[in-house]
């Protein structure tokens, strides 16, 4: 697993961002894409639930492949979506368990903002805990002091050692965004798990 020194930060960021480009996907849409992270092997991808305005998005891979996709469930509270492609073999990105994440560690957001393709944005972890979000006061919310624009939505909000801490769901003001922990990503995923074992 890379770590990083400051001397070298910008070449090992450049390093950390190649590694990662497999598990990002871009979720297209009429009005536009945003961003989306290769959760499984097997085809299971994650996004927003607003970035999933259709249940059959179109997903394009780091290789350009184009894929149709169905979002196979949907949680609107924490606004995420689970999209199954027919594809195997895909390269989901390292998940980090969050629960020791401190405020200053290093954030990096990978994503497409405003249609241009892997765009790395570098920040850091400014708040955890209670955040206002759509009115409402939310638990469970990462704060990352890091530039993101329309498109980054749904895509993977690194640490240092290029594992996945969540996803990006809303600009707060500029230069902040809030980000959907992986623990609650986790808990969505084995929702779908139990149903889809229930069903078989």
């Amino acid at each position: 697993m890379a770590t990083f020194s400051s001397q070298n930060l910008s070449v090992e960021i450049s390093a950390l961002v190649e590694l990662v480009r497999p598990g990002l996907v871009a979720v297209g849409e009429v009005s536009g894409f945003g961003s989306g992270v290769v959760w499984s092997e097997d085809g299971l991808v994650i996004t927003n639930d607003h970035v999933a305005q259709s249940d059959q998005p179109r997903v394009r891979l780091y290789d350009g492949t184009e894929l149709d996709a169905k979002v196979i469930s949907r949680d609107r509270r924490n606004d995420l979506a689970a999209l199954l492609v027919d594809q195997r073999a895909l390269q989901p990105l390292q998940r980090r368990q969050t629960d020791d994440l401190r405020v200053g560690e290093l954030a990096i957001a990978l994503g497409h903002p405003l249609g241009r393709l892997e765009v790395p944005s570098i920040g850091m972890v400014s708040g955890l805990g209670n955040h206002s979000w759509m009115g409402r006061m939310r638990r469970d919310l990462i704060q990352v002091d890091v530039s993101l624009a329309p498109g980054n939505s749904g895509g993977p909000i690194l640490d240092a050692n290029a594992q996945m801490i969540g996803i990006a769901c809303m600009i707060a003001s500029p230069g902040m965004a809030l980000v959907i922990p992986t623990r609650t990503i986790e808990r969505f995923v084995a929702q779908i798990s139990r149903r889809r074992s229930r069903a078989a």
